[in-house]
């Protein structure tokens, strides 16, 4: 060979510039996931998954599985931003997981999978016939659990158009001060919790205010009643 050492120096710059050849190749570590902590529990919407950048990341893969051992994937995702929302599960049991990839499709090792549920939707409230408590109209209804609060509708018409009452209940029952004006009226409650789930409507009940006896009784008729009543019995 006539020239080695110009050889030699020429098969250094190729080891040098060849990939992995002048440093050993880094695996980024699993990312650690955010937003949804194991056993939780979804009524309704889809979890937000966060998580921290990872150093010579370059994009995230995220999977959701039935299974604990992933073997049947039900939705997967690479993206180069640090969250994700997955698309709506049905009511079950999920396990979720991601890894990191670098720039040169190097995939990094899984993360410790995420357990969590989809609830079904709350059902809509049983609403009982109503009862009268002196000058109030009571109601009740079935409990939905613990956290859920109430809201009643009080209206003159079957359809709801016009609410006359819109207020909250934090128990199974309420009482409904009577309202003045005679005729008939239209109850309906619905439920929802801090998170922002809600049922349906309940059933409706209806119940009447007045009638003859109360348009008889009221003060401007019972002046000139009684001095009726005073004339014909002389």
């Amino acid at each position: 060979m006539r020239h080695p050492k110009i050889f030699f120096f020429a098969v250094l710059i190729i080891l040098s510039v060849l990939p992995g050849a002048s440093q050993e190749r880094t695996e980024p570590r699993a990312p650690r996931l955010q937003g949804i902590a194991p056993g939780t529990r979804l009524r309704c919407g889809r979890p937000v998954i966060r998580w921290a950048p990872v150093a010579g990341a370059e994009r995230y893969r995220l999977q959701i599985s039935g299974d604990s051992g992933f073997a049947a994937i039900l939705d997967q995702a690479d993206v180069q931003t640090t969250s994700w929302t997955p698309a709506a599960l049905a009511v079950g049991s999920y396990h979720l997981r991601a890894r990191s990839v670098a720039a040169d499709g190097y995939e990094g090792e899984w993360s410790e999978s995420a357990s969590f549920s989809v609830l079904p939707p709350y059902p809509a409230p049983v609403l009982e016939r109503p009862g009268r408590d002196s000058a109030r109209i009571r109601f009740r209804w079935s409990d939905l659990g613990p956290g859920v609060v109430y809201r009643v509708h009080l209206a003159k018409d079957a359809d709801f158009r016009t609410i006359i009452l819109d207020e909250l209940a934090p128990g199974t029952e309420t009482l409904l001060a009577e309202p003045a004006e005679s005729g008939l009226y239209y109850v309906r409650i619905k439920a929802f919790d801090g998170i922002g789930c809600e049922s349906g409507f309940s059933n409706v009940r209806k119940f009447r205010v007045g009638g003859f006896w109360r348009s008889v009784c009221k003060p401007c008729v019972l002046g000139p009643l009684a001095v009726l009543i005073y004339l014909l019995a002389r």
